[in-house]
């Protein structure tokens, strides 16, 4: 997980990102480089651990030739270092990347690092049509809504600039007054089953 949230659930005053023990265990940029990830997979889907309840099979039409990487505390800065050391993935048609609120709480973080992953990415993916979905709305404190707004905000005229589609998953978790579902949720940033079954929705609904 890449959360430290009590039993409790609480979304006050909890850090969203895991404090890592470096002696015991891998950094996500470790995990991913140890991912071993298909050169022959049509369809990849990687992400942090928001996507672990997302199953291939409610996207894909042929789910035995996908792949889901998850990877708990990955950030867009994390798969900038990994994209950096010349992957090539040939046979790739669809890759979906979903970065969530470890990405949104790095100032470093803008529209000029988000088209640097982006053209990255699509040199190692030359022949996939390159999907990156947005985070999907914190219930937790104001301040982190904000910071994902601003970042999705950076990701979405990333996107346009670089030309890869770009999926806003807003209108899929929240409602009319622009709360998040909470029956989608199963604390203040991951989603439970149903939420993960939205989330392929809104995917499946780009292909």
């Amino acid at each position: 997980r890449d959360s430290n949230f009590n039993n409790n659930r609480s979304c006050s005053s909890r850090r969203i990102c895991g404090n890592h023990d470096r002696k015991s265990l891998p950094t996500p940029l470790e995990r991913l480089q140890a991912s071993n990830i298909s050169s022959t997979s049509k369809n990849i889907i990687l992400g942090d651990s928001v996507i672990r309840p997302v199953n291939s099979e409610d996207i894909f039409d042929n789910p035995s030739s996908s792949q889901k990487i998850c990877i708990p505390g990955l950030s867009v800065l994390d798969l900038d270092q990994w994209l950096s050391s010349e992957q090539n993935y040939e046979n790739t048609e669809n890759l979906f990347v979903h970065l969530g609120v470890n990405s949104c709480r790095q100032k470093s973080i803008n529209m000029k690092v988000w088209g640097k992953v982006i053209e990255q990415t699509k040199k190692s993916f030359p022949y996939a049509e390159v999907h990156m979905s947005s985070i999907i709305p914190p219930r937790g404190p104001h301040s982190l809504k904000k910071l994902a707004q601003a970042t999705n905000a950076s990701l979405s005229a990333a996107c346009f600039k670089h030309q890869v589609k770009f999926i806003n998953n807003d209108k899929w978790f929240t409602i009319s007054n622009g709360s998040p579902r909470r029956s989608l949720y199963r604390d203040c940033i991951h989603i439970n089953q149903k939420g993960a079954y939205v989330l392929a929705s809104s995917w499946k609904y780009a292909l």
